[in-house]
């Protein structure tokens, strides 16, 4: 489950005019936007020219099967679930049918036979902030190791030169 992955993860405060870079592959995991600020999301992806665009839908009734999906090429702009409840069933596409799916289970021991016992406990979630509530501290700064910085910084000069 999520709670046996979440002690893992590690927080990232991007500064702004920062970007973070990853592919979908990674674990990866944000909060709930708790509060009336816009959160700016962009999803950007590369392919082949000729590949076509599939997702997947996994519900418990289909066992150890997935639902594929083939996509149009305007999916990433015209996908609205991304505004909402991504879980849900694809409201677009077309159904290519169930096919076989025995993707490991993530779980608490997987994960620290991987990495280790968890270096940090799960703190509880915040409460939603009331409307004339105090303004909230910033988020703890964290030392930002210098060679992924470097690493980061070289790839999005490639990107925009």
């Amino acid at each position: 489950s999520s709670d046996d992955i979440k002690p893992h993860l590690v927080k990232v405060y991007p500064k702004a005019g920062e970007a973070i870079i990853f592919d979908q592959s990674i674990i990866h995991y944000s909060e709930a936007n708790r509060s009336n600020d816009i959160r700016i999301v962009t999803n950007t992806y590369f392919t082949h020219k000729d590949a076509t665009f599939q997702t997947c839908y996994w519900h418990e009734s289909y066992g150890r099967k997935i639902e594929v999906f083939e996509q149009s090429e305007s999916f990433m702009t015209d996908f609205d679930q991304f505004g909402s409840n991504i879980h849900d069933k694809p409201k677009v596409g077309t159904s290519k049918g169930l096919v076989d799916y025995n993707f490991p289970t993530i779980d608490a021991a997987g994960m620290e036979k991987l990495y280790g016992k968890p270096k940090r406990e799960i703190p509880k979630p915040a409460p939603a902030p009331q409307e004339a509530a105090a303004p909230q501290a910033e988020a703890p700064k964290q030392a930002e190791p210098e060679a992924p910085k470097k690493f980061y910084t070289r790839i999005l000069e490639k990107i925009f030169s």
